[in-house]
């Protein structure tokens, strides 16, 4: 019995630390000076891929979004990964612009899984390796997000400013009604991280 007491104390005892460590971490990342970048011309390509199951009452929110961008039509496309789809998603992302892959699309592709990031693998083995490396960057985007219009453009910024690092997250503060988006930051990995 005193056995299970000290074990179960020991893992208690190091999720707390975790928990504490991860806390600190986050409210250090949160106090640093995160630096504006300024506009530059559009030059950054970007693969914008949207996975979804069964989002037919949604999937045209960041699809109409995303064609109404302020950035060249020649430097992204949109793809929706329709996985396993019930409904209309399919249909109705293709009515409103967006290049539709399906799950009966890549029978040849091995799957590995359900949900979002297996969704996001199909897709890109769909694509092929000779596709997606014509882009610079792979953005995803939830089926139920609205997109800001500046969106790809402020990506480009960044990528241009910081001399296209290997990963630009972007973190939403707010979100109001159904998912717009009141204010965006841009955090950047620079290559020299490796």
């Amino acid at each position: 019995m005193v056995w299970v007491k000290l074990v179960s104390t020991s893992l208690i005892t190091l999720i707390m630390i975790y928990m504490i460590y991860y806390s600190l971490v986050s409210i250090k990342a949160y106090r640093g000076n995160f630096k504006i970048a300024p506009h530059h011309k559009a030059r950054t390509k970007f693969l914008v891929l949207i996975p979804a199951v069964n989002e037919e009452a949604v999937i045209n929110i960041p699809v109409d979004d995303l064609k109404n961008q302020k950035y060249p039509k020649k430097l992204f496309d949109v793809y929706v990964i329709a996985d396993h789809c019930t409904d209309k998603t399919a249909m109705i992302a293709k009515k409103h612009g967006a290049k539709v892959i399906t799950a009966e699309m890549g029978l040849n592709v091995k799957r590995h899984g359900v949900g979002k990031s297996n969704t996001l693998d199909y897709g890109l083995h769909y694509l092929g390796l000779n596709e997606w490396n014509k882009y610079k960057y792979v953005v995803v985007i939830d089926s139920d997000n609205n997109v800001a219009s500046n969106f790809l453009q402020r990506l480009n910024d960044y990528a241009v400013e910081f001399s296209e690092p290997e990963a630009i997250q972007v973190h939403l503060d707010s979100k109001q009604g159904h998912g717009f988006i009141r204010h965006c930051q841009f955090f950047c990995v620079n290559k020299s991280f490796r």
